[in-house]
Parts: C-alpha cells; sequence; structure tokens
C-alpha cells in the first residue's frame, strides 16, 4: 500500500486566512461538486487523495501530468524542441479551464507537468482534456536525514590526485552555508524553489535565484555538500573537494519541502540553466512510499522521471537517498524512479548499540545495514553514512546519519570518477559503482547490495575493454574524404590554471558565450599508418568549457574509418592551436588564429544514435609523435570537436573537424617540464600524463543538410 500525506492538510488545519490567497471560486452548486467528485473517483487518472481532499475542502494543490503531441518524449528531444513543445502543450491545456478553477503555481521549461490550486470544477474540467495523463496531489516530504571516506577508499583516489576538479555537482537540499570556510570557494551557483508556508526561500517567495537564494537555515544541506566537497579547514575533508557547486534550496527550515513541484522545478533549472553540471545529489525523498520502479504511478513521479531522464540524456547522474522509515520493502521517490541511483545507508565503524531515527541495532559494524535505511530489489548502491561529520551551518561541523549522508558521500565518488574520465556516461559511472566486490545485506529482506569501494570503481572504468571475436555479415560504406589540411592529434593528460570567457559560433550552434576553466592537457601532432605530418610545430591546448549546448541528433561523422551517425550529449572542452617546448627556460612561439591551418575547435560529448551502427571493436592503428611510437587500440569515439570561430576570429577550414576516440596504447607515454604557449598565456605543464585520445580529421553533416 501506498501511504500518502496530503499537501493541503496542513495548510486547512492552520486555518483559514493561509488558504485564503489560494481559495479558488466554486463553478458548481454542491451537487455538481458531488457529480464532480464522483466522476474524479470514477477516473483513473485522479489520485484517491485529491477526492478524498476536495470533499474536505474547496481546493487544494495538486499536479497535473500531461502529454505533448503525438505522445513524445522530453528526454528524447532536443533542448529547444523540448521547450517549445512543452509551452505548447501545457498552454492548449492551460486554455481550456478558467483560473477560478485551477491557480497555476509552478510550471517548468522542460518537464510535462504543473502544480496549481484546483476545485472539484476544476478537476472536471481537466478530465475533459485527454491529453491530461494524471491528477495527484502535490506530495509532500522531507530530507533524509571521518571513517566513511577511507572505508569506501575514496580517500586511495583522492590521494592518487582524483579530488573532483573540473566538475559540477548540484546539490538539492535547505541550502548552503556560503560563508563557511570549508565550502565558500566552490559555490558557482545558487537558487532556490521553496513553497512552504507561502514561500520559504531567503528573500520570502517561492522563487529566488542569485546571490543568497540558497542560504541554508537548516543545516542539512551544508553538512551534505561538505561530505562532497568540504575542504577540511574547519571540519572532514570531503571525498571531492575540488568540485564545484550548484546549490539549489527546496527544503524549508524544518527540513521538510510541501510539494514535489518545488524538487521538479530546481532539477528543471539544472536542465535549462546549468549544462556544466555532471551529477546532481538530493538527499530527499517524499512521504508516500513505493514498492517498485514509480515512474508512473502519480503526476509528480512522471513528472521525477521526466526531470531525471533528461538530465540522464544530457549526461548527468542523479543519485537519490533511499529513505530512513527502516522499510525492507518500499522506496521514497524520487529514489524510486528508475533512472535514479538509489543509495541505502551503512554503518561505517563499530559503535556499540546505536538508537538512530526511531530504530535500534543492538550492535553495528562496518558495512552492517543500518535499521533505519530502507531497501528494496530497485535500490541500486549503499554507502556509509552512520555517523558522518562534515560540515556544519554557522562556519563549524555537524555530525548526522541517515541515508542523506550515504548518497553524497557515492556522489563524491562520482565527481573523482568523472575527473579521471571525463568522457565516461552515467551507464559507464553507475556499471563502474555498481561493480563493487564488497556487498551489504539488508537483514529485514535478505537482499544484498554493492557498497560503494571507489577506488575499484576507478579501476573499473579506466579498464581496457574486453573483446570478442564474432563473424557478422557487413555493409560497406564508401566515404568520400577531401584532403584534409588538419593534422591527426595524439592527446596527453596534464593540468594548468587558468580561467575566462569566449563567444564561439559554429557548426553545431552559436554564437554562444562559454566560461573557459583549467587547461586539462595538450594535444600533439601525429603521424598515424605512417600518413605523414603537415604542420608538426602546431599542437592543440585543452580547456575545459562550460556553457549552454544545443543537443543535436542523428549527426553524420566520417572519415578514414567510416561514416556513423552519433548524438551530440554536452559542451566538454575548448582546443587552442599551441606551440610548445621540452625546455620550461625557453618560451615557444605559438601561431595567431588564422597563421595555420588549424583551427580553434569546440569538443562536444557525443554517443551513437539510437539503432546506429556502432564503431566496431579491434580496430589499431600505429601512431608517432614527438614523444615516441606506439601501438594503439582505438575504442569508441568519445569528443566531437567541431572548427569554431572563436571571438569573431574566423576559421581557415571551417568544413574541417576531428573525431577523437579513446585509445589504449601498447606503450605509455609522459613528459615532464613541458611549456606552451597560445593567445591565453604561457602555460607550464608539470607533467603530461599517459595519452587518452586519438583526434582524426572528419566531416560533419547535421541531419537536417
Amino acid at each position: 500500500m501506498v501511504k500518502r500525506t496530503s499537501c493541503f492538510t496542513g495548510l486547512f488545519v492552520a486555518g483559514l486566512l493561509l488558504l485564503a490567497p489560494l481559495t479558488l471560486a466554486s463553478a458548481v452548486n454542491a451537487d455538481g461538486v458531488a457529480g464532480a467528485l464522483a466522476r474524479a473517483a470514477a477516473d483513473n487518472r485522479v489520485g484517491g487523495g485529491v477526492v478524498s481532499g476536495l470533499t474536505r475542502a474547496s481546493s487544494l494543490r495538486v499536479m497535473v501530468a500531461f502529454s505533448l503531441a503525438g505522445g513524445r518524449q522530453p528526454s528524447r528531444m532536443t533542448a529547444s524542441t523540448r521547450n517549445r513543445e512543452v509551452a505548447s502543450a501545457r498552454g492548449r491545456m492551460l486554455a481550456r479551464i478558467p483560473v477560478a478553477e485551477f491557480q497555476l503555481l509552478r510550471s517548468f521549461e522542460s518537464v510535462n507537468a504543473v502544480a496549481g490550486q484546483v476545485s472539484a470544477a476544476g478537476v472536471a474540467r481537466l478530465l475533459d482534456d485527454p491529453n491530461v495523463l494524471r491528477i495527484d496531489l502535490d506530495e509532500g516530504g522531507s530530507g533524509n536525514l571521518l571513517q566513511a571516506l577511507p572505508l569506501m577508499d575514496i580517500d586511495t583516489v583522492k590521494s592518487s590526485g582524483w579530488t573532483g576538479a573540473g566538475v559540477t555537482v548540484a546539490v538539492l537540499d535547505s541550502g548552503y552555508d556560503t560563508n563557511h570556510a570549508d565550502l565558500s570557494d566552490d559555490l558557482v551557483d545558487e537558487a532556490c524553489r521553496c513553497s512552504g508556508g507561502g514561500g520559504c526561500c531567503p528573500g520570502g517567495g517561492s522563487t529566488q535565484s542569485g546571490s543568497g537564494a540558497a542560504e541554508d537555515d537548516n543545516g542539512h544541506g551544508t553538512n551534505v555538500s561538505g561530505i562532497i566537497t568540504s575542504k577540511g579547514v574547519v571540519s572532514a575533508s570531503g571525498g571531492a573537494p575540488d568540485a564545484d557547486v550548484v546549490a539549489i534550496k527546496v527544503l524549508a527550515s524544518d527540513g521538510s519541502f510541501c510539494c514535489s513541484s518545488d524538487v521538479v522545478a530546481g532539477l528543471d533549472y539544472i536542465i535549462n540553466n546549468r549544462p556544466d553540471v555532471d551529477v546532481v545529489n538530493m538527499s530527499l525523498g517524499t512521504n508516500a512510499m513505493f514498492n517498485s520502479t514509480c515512474d508512473a504511478s502519480f503526476a509528480y513521479t512522471m513528472a521525477f522521471a521526466t526531470a531525471i531522464d533528461t538530465l540522464r540524456s544530457n549526461g548527468v547522474i542523479t543519485f537519490v537517498s533511499t529513505g530512513n522509515n527502516g522499510s525492507g520493502t518500499q522506496l521514497q521517490a524520487p529514489a524510486c524512479i528508475a533512472n535514479a541511483v538509489a543509495v541505502g545507508a551503512a554503518w561505517d565503524a563499530n559503535v556499540g548499540s546505536a538508537t538512530v531515527l526511531g530504530c535500534t541495532d543492538g550492535s553495528t559494524a562496518a558495512d552492517k545495514v543500518t535499521c533505519f535505511s530502507n531497501s528494496n530489489s530497485t535500490t541500486d548502491l549503499f554507502a556509509n553514512g552512520a555517523w558522518t561529520t562534515s560540515a556544519g551551518m554557522g562556519g563549524g561541523s555537524s555530525t548526522y546519519a541517515g541515508t542523506s549522508q550515504a548518497s553524497p558521500a557515492a556522489v563524491a565518488c562520482a565527481a573523482d570518477l568523472l575527473q579521471a574520465e571525463p568522457t565516461a556516461t552515467p551507464a559507464q559511472l553507475e556499471a563502474a559503482l555498481e561493480a563493487s566486490p564488497v556487498s551489504v545485506t539488508d537483514s529485514t529482506n535478505g537482499l544484498s547490495f554493492p557498497r560503494v569501494d571507489c577506488d575499484h570503481a576507478l579501476a573499473v572504468l579506466t579498464a581496457p575493454q574486453a573483446t570478442t571475436t564474432t563473424t557478422t555479415t557487413t555493409t560497406t560504406t564508401t566515404v568520400t574524404l577531401p584532403d584534409f589540411s588538419t593534422d591527426h592529434h595524439l592527446c596527453y593528460k596534464g593540468g594548468a590554471k587558468w580561467s575566462g570567457t569566449v563567444s564561439l559560433a559554429d557548426k553545431l550552434d552559436g554564437p554562444a558565450s562559454f566560461d573557459v576553466k583549467k587547461s586539462k592537457g595538450l594535444c600533439t601532432p601525429a603521424n598515424k599508418n605512417s600518413e605523414g605530418v603537415l604542420d608538426a610545430d602546431t599542437h592543440l591546448q585543452v580547456f575545459n568549457l562550460k556553457g549552454l549546448h544545443l543537443r543535436r541528433e542523428g549527426v553524420t561523422v566520417s572519415n578514414q574509418f567510416g561514416s556513423y551517425l552519433y548524438d551530440t550529449v554536452k559542451t566538454r572542452l575548448l582546443m587552442l592551436p599551441a606551440g610548445k617546448s621540452l625546455d620550461s627556460a625557453v618560451v615557444p612561439s605559438f601561431p595567431g588564429p588564422l597563421d595555420v591551418a588549424t583551427d580553434h575547435y569546440r569538443c562536444v560529448k557525443v554517443k551513437a544514435s539510437k539503432g546506429a551502427m556502432k564503431f566496431p571493436k579491434g580496430v589499431t592503428a600505429s601512431v608517432v609523435d614527438q614523444f615516441g611510437s606506439r601501438s594503439v587500440a582505438i575504442k569508441k569515439p568519445a569528443l566531437l570537436c567541431v572548427a569554431t570561430d572563436k571571438n569573431s576570429e574566423g576559421m581557415s577550414s571551417p568544413d574541417e573537424h576531428q573525431l577523437c576516440y579513446k585509445i589504449k596504447p601498447d606503450t605509455a607515454h609522459q613528459a615532464d617540464g613541458v611549456l606552451a604557449a597560445n593567445q591565453f598565456g604561457e602555460f607550464l605543464f608539470k607533467k603530461l600524463a599517459k595519452e587518452k585520445l586519438l583526434c582524426v580529421p572528419s566531416i560533419v553533416v547535421l541531419p537536417e543538410q
């Protein structure tokens, strides 16, 4: 049975004064109300809580899920198409119902749902619309209340240099102590979507963005954020201390959220305003609980599923705590969403007998599942989350126990993994985490689950893919390629600080503004299979790049390896022509923007289009550059780098691009003390590590061309 707590009850009991601003005029008499409710009760699109609630009040807050034209799924659309279709369908639905019967309280750019105050007449009117999928209460909930990091081998990964640098994590919680010494320099954006009590944002309303919008007034969000990214100045160091944070306040000062639509609005904000976000943490859950996957159960779970699916299709992985009800059969939402990574909690040490969150563990031990943790067959992962000391509101420390603390521990590991393997997809990250050799067993249901082992996940993620030999019938495609004026490039990993902003315009999008972050490495001209090198002096320096991305589907990319269809997922890198010197005392000359045939490139993450032929296994090449020679196994394509016009400087070869493949060299090379110079300045790479990518000259055709 699903447990529900209606969102209107607290307002009604508190008094008519609180309801006055949201009371809707009834368009029907008493007999009409009874008829409308009878009709609603007979329609399986209406949740039972809506009908029972409207027998006691003239209106209540609901969420309404609606379909798009042709039944299309938002998560499968480009950003611009998705938002246009959602707005159009929403407009058609709302145009059919008077404001007196439905007062809109929340709408979303990318999610096909709305929240509003509805009367019985409004419910009847909505049911006249065949595109209305469900009408349910706008379910409320709450947040799910340093030995853990070593136990999960997160410290081992950190000691290897993977600290979440270049990765952005969004935390939807009670907010963030923006002045905390351990957290202040990690915050890159803040917003609030909090409707409880008439508006629980710091400014007093229900929607706020910008500086101060997510200031914490509870402490839960500060602790959760610290588990991820604390610098360790005052409190314990977080698992990914160099990660950036987008803080979104959705919990009120008492740690609750009145309405699921607030949390969905926070996810919608990420989808449309923060394309740099790589990982999402939600240490919260509804009062309602679910026995299985809940994507289509209610209007609010439909909205959660749409938002989480859209984020995942954009390359963003979402972690959610399972909840602290001690259930062995049910999870809260949104942990029950199929594409969410649901995380339960285990003890991190033997602390003796412990009574926590309404239950008692007579004995405790490392990796023993806590008595309060929810789990069922849809739970994905466990992490150590009791007890956890981290940053505390007001500048100090705080100690919590709960699945709320387990989820951010898993998030911190994911951030470190993404720094190590920036092109890893959500599916690859989840698979690596779930491949843990450590398992825990929940005694309430007898089920076993993988427990986070970050070092093992890193090994899985960076291991060469197993190959098998199969005999298949293939179709050979003949591709006519131009005589490229662009070299192949072999890319090495390195780090050097820099930040700035550029304007880019290219075949995929623009002009648009992008933030340029830390340099990530250097690509050298490479002689592949003795084909020669055109310009041995011009290298490409790689920088992290963040900004809005126009998703493209079915892009045809052709090169010497054939023609394949790809979807672009997220903007990742900027490549600049650069000079290089192996003597750090000698500054290399560097080319002007059009002094060489090598252009600037904007690199976007790609994945094979649905149903399209995939790049075959077993492809190898011989590659020679200034650091040596090696044979490389060429894995799947990772980045499409399109020639781009930076700051209106122009392009020399606007139709020549590069497709960069993950590679596994038989002999790894590295160099120390390499000095690079380009338009941004001089950069000393203390070490250029193992070659990671081979970029191959390619032509690109967009689907509409």
